[in-house]
């Protein structure tokens, strides 16, 4: 059964697991594009929304209504970013905006 958490704290648990892989991110009024947060070695690395990258992410994200999230261990970014602030800031940012994602 699926539960309701705050994406900031579904993000905060992929960190703790020092891992490499990807959060996909369902976003009900826009079925044919994901959320994706790529993390590398505990990272937040890459975020992509469709045409949308980086911190321009960041600001989509807090402008949709979430679904369902899915955690794949072991997938790389297709690129690492420079331009996008710290994992924490990051985190600390989405607890603000107190998203909600669906999880398994």
């Amino acid at each position: 059964m699926a539960r309701e958490l705050l994406l900031a704290d579904v993000l905060e648990e992929c960190c703790r697991e020092n891992s490499t892989g990807a959060l996909f991110i369902s976003v009900p009024e826009a079925n044919e594009n994901l959320i994706r947060f790529y993390l590398k070695d505990s990272e937040i690395c890459y975020l992509s929304y469709g045409e949308i990258k980086d911190r321009d992410c960041l600001t989509a994200v807090e402008c949709q209504d979430l679904g369902k999230a899915v955690y794949f261990e072991g997938i790389k970014a297709p690129v690492v970013s420079s331009t996008l602030p710290k994992t924490d800031e990051i985190i600390a940012s989405l607890r603000q905006s107190g998203k909600r994602v669906l999880v398994d």
